[in-house]
């Protein structure tokens, strides 16, 4: 995209979470006036080849979504569908609204196209993230949107449970699916909630509430998902999936950012502490998607994020189990036109297996593996 390579280096100087913080203003300026959604809808969202799949049984025009992260409260999301994505992401959302860990928290890796952040769950909290969802509520979304929710910083594990039920039933009514974010690193504690003991506890609890909910609004089942540490033994990892299968959780999102440093990297950023997203993770990332599909045995879908950048990194997570698959950290190195690039992509490899389906294209790609 010509544009964006005009204004990187001019966003590149600016400290990685005003950068943001601007981009967001400025997709939210634009999600506020309809005329202007249009606009990015026809320069993005209409040139990107379709690309259909189900996901939480309804239909995507692409399986490319953009992770939770970007739009933490939920202000700039119609904008983001106009750019292309198949499914967008908001949040994570905590009960109370909270600033997160102190700053400089943001940490640019240019050359590996990787970021480091230690954000830690900064939230403007419930009331103010539905308030965001009760304006957009009107409007007619082209993608599902999804909601990741966690607990407020400074609630223990032991009460984790009641801030995951408040956020699920505050926000059940705009969902299309609701994240559990169990795997940040950049909140302490929060991590130990993937162990068996906690992860079955809170997991019963929310699916329980989950069914308390469908009554009251109108039968309407909201998928449940677990968005998982790329930091975890594969014995952890199986644990995890055998108890989403036991729970019949909807959906498995992998992975979260890593704390891992086993690349050989001389940036001055590379030993700062926090999530390491990006590039980087890529190989480890697919090899966790790989090992939750061989353990669910294909029974839960997998939405692929971590470290995709190009139409073959998508093109791997799909052939390695995933669904569906999210982008982040790319966007800030690439831009919006990297969503058509890798839908794009896709249908080109898809085509050598299946013209008319992409869901058995990649089927039939994974059994000649």
């Amino acid at each position: 995209m010509p544009g964006y390579n005009l204004i990187r280096p001019l966003l590149f100087r600016l400290d990685p979470e005003y950068a943001h913080q601007q981009t967001i203003a400025l997709l939210q300026i634009a999600s506020n006036r309809p005329p202007r959604v249009a606009r990015l809808t026809e320069r993005y969202r209409n040139k990107i080849p379709k690309l259909p799949i189900e996901l939480f049984g309804k239909n995507l025009s692409n399986p490319i979504g953009l992770a939770a992260g970007f739009d933490k409260n939920a202000v700039a999301f119609p904008a983001l569908f106009a750019l292309g994505f198949g499914f967008v992401e908001v949040g994570t959302v905590t009960p109370k609204a909270q600033p997160g860990n102190p700053k400089v928290r943001v940490f640019r890796l240019d050359q590996e196209e990787s970021i480091i952040n230690r954000l830690g769950f900064n939230s403007k909290g419930l009331d103010a993230v539905l308030g965001n969802l009760s304006a957009y509520s009107s409007r007619i979304r082209p993608g599902i949107l999804g909601i990741n929710i966690g607990r407020n910083s400074d609630t223990p594990n032991e009460r984790a449970i009641e801030d995951y039920l408040a956020c699920l039933g505050a926000i059940y009514e705009y969902a299309d699916y609701v994240v559990l974010n169990l795997s940040s690193p950049n909140s302490p504690g929060l991590r130990v909630l993937q162990q068996k003991s906690e992860f079955n506890e809170l997991i019963h609890a929310v699916m329980e509430k989950r069914d308390e909910l469908v009554d009251k609004h109108s039968d309407k089942l909201l998928p449940i998902a677990v968005k998982i540490s790329p930091d975890l033994e594969s014995e952890q990892i199986d644990v995890i999936a055998e108890l989403s299968l036991n729970h019949r959780v909807d959906a498995l999102i992998a992975t979260n950012s890593t704390i891992a440093r086993t690349a050989q990297v001389s940036h001055k950023h590379f030993t700062q502490t926090g999530g390491l997203s990006g590039k980087l993770l890529t190989d480890q990332a697919t090899s966790v998607i790989s090992r939750l599909a061989s353990t669910t045995r294909g029974q839960i879908p997998i939405i692929g994020v971590g470290g995709i950048s190009s139409a073959e990194d998508a093109w791997n997570k799909l052939l390695a189990g995933a669904t569906a698959l999210q982008l982040y950290t790319a966007l800030v190195f690439q831009g919006p036109s990297l969503v058509r690039q890798i839908v794009t992509g896709l249908a080109e490899r898809a085509k050598r297996y299946d013209e008319r389906n992409f869901t058995t294209a990649i089927e039939q790609a994974r059994n000649q593996l």
